[in-house]
């Protein structure tokens, strides 16, 4: 596919009179063959458009913000297109809503300039990938998580993790398929935190500017190497300094990826629900004290550490950051 007019080009700008939308939606994406439109396959971004077409049916493209992989989830996916005007965000998250199947939510709408794409005006993204350490099945979190039938020592792999923070080359943290010259990319946070309800669990999240193809599913399964002892807990700096993929893990399965943030340089106008007026709290909004329950874990430090992750281990968070620093159907390449 050819590199997109980027908006403000005179390929990119629309015919006659439009309006930009933006949707943040979620979906499971279990059911679906990825984001893209493929032939005889069903996509999200294929089921969305149908629904678009309901309301709208002169849409021609869609824009979203990462193109994530079979499997893979989306807790807030932002996808972007132009319509002829008259539908308010209102109507464009309800009403689509009553066209999309159960595995497909708008979230949120708002309108943006005419010819606004998605993937020129990211400021980073947010991935979650979870774990279950379990010799046994567990259906409720079959297809939502990678099982793994061993002990983790998560002291080792936030070692491993902390190598990854700050900006570097990630040519090595990258499926083979992907060919794209430029490799360097900073990482604002990579985070590991047990479940305090459930220690089996545990969710790696990694924060940065932009992603390389398969790159957060090389770091989980890097990662889950070193917990195991498979690995150093160098692994990932050896990775970084000579840029050979076989000092890594294996990619981890796509189930257990979900796309937790895109950030983005708007949330646009007129945006419904409007924050704070439903009495619903809002994904990352902190709840009232009185709904939270049990103070948040603490931070793990090396040296007060357990000894490996299994059922009894304290509830704990692992953290690593750095300081703040600052992306027919398309989407940026990456995850």
């Amino acid at each position: 596919m050819s590199e997109p007019a980027r908006p403000g080009s005179e390929s990119a700008r629309p015919t006659g009179e439009q309006q930009g939308v933006l949707l943040t939606i979620a979906y499971d994406g279990g059911p679906f063959h990825g984001w893209a439109i493929q032939r005889n396959a069903v996509s999200v971004g294929g089921v969305l458009l149908a629904a678009i077409h309901k309301i709208r049916p002169g849409v021609r493209e869609l824009f979203g913000a990462s193109r994530t992989d079979a499997g893979v989830h989306a807790r807030c996916q932002k996808v972007s297109f132009d319509a002829a005007p008259g539908v308010n965000p209102r109507g464009w998250a309800l009403g689509l809503n009553s066209f999309l199947p159960p595995t497909i939510a708008v979230r949120a709408a708002s309108h943006v300039p005419a010819g606004y794409d998605t993937r020129f005006h990211g400021r980073g993204k947010r991935y979650v990938y979870t774990v279950l350490a379990d010799r046994l099945r567990d259906p409720l979190h079959e297809g939502h998580s990678w099982r793994v039938p061993a002990r983790l020592d998560p002291v080792r792999m936030q070692e491993a993790a902390r190598h990854l923070l700050g900006t570097h080359d990630f040519r090595a943290f990258r499926a083979a398929a992907d060919m794209r010259t430029d490799t360097t990319r900073t990482l604002r946070r990579v985070e590991l935190h047990i479940d305090p309800l459930d220690p089996r669990l545990m969710r790696l999240i990694v924060e940065g500017d932009r992603f390389m193809y398969n790159m957060v599913r090389i770091i989980a399964g890097t990662l889950v190497d070193v917990g195991a002892g498979r690995r150093s807990t160098d692994a990932t700096a050896e990775a970084l300094r000579t840029g050979d993929r076989e000092r890594l893990g294996q990619t981890a399965p796509a189930a257990g990826l979900l796309l937790d943030e895109v950030m983005l340089d708007t949330e646009g106008d007129d945006l419904w629900p409007p924050p704070g007026t439903d009495g619903f709290l809002r994904h990352g909004e902190a709840a009232p004290t009185s709904l939270r329950g049990e103070p948040a874990p603490t931070s793990l430090r090396p040296g007060v550490a357990p000894t490996g992750l299994r059922a009894g281990t304290a509830p704990t968070s692992l953290r690593a950051e750095t300081a703040a620093g600052d992306t027919a159907v398309t989407a940026a390449d990456d995850g």
